[in-house]
């Protein structure tokens, strides 16, 4: 009996440390999960900022050149 009792309590002990080990498992793929919602947020915002940007600087370069396309015809100190 005294080897089914040692047995049966390193079994019990074994059980309890992967019971553990899962429950960080599982609050590690919890914090894992939150972040690469952050991150899939983020890139999102980016996503819509980069347009923002490349239209306002297509609008700008186009009027510039417009502007230097003009510069010729305008009567400055004639």
């Amino acid at each position: 009996m005294t080897d089914l009792h040692r047995g049966l309590g390193q079994a019990e002990g074994r059980i309890v440390a992967l019971e553990r080990n899962i429950t960080e498992i599982n609050d590690s793929l919890k914090m894992q999960g939150d972040r690469l919602g952050n991150i899939e947020r983020m890139l999102a915002e980016t996503k819509g900022g980069w347009k923002v940007l490349a239209a306002a600087g297509s609008i700008g370069a186009g009027l510039m050149a417009l502007v230097i396309k003009l510069f010729p015809f305008i009567p400055i100190g004639r």
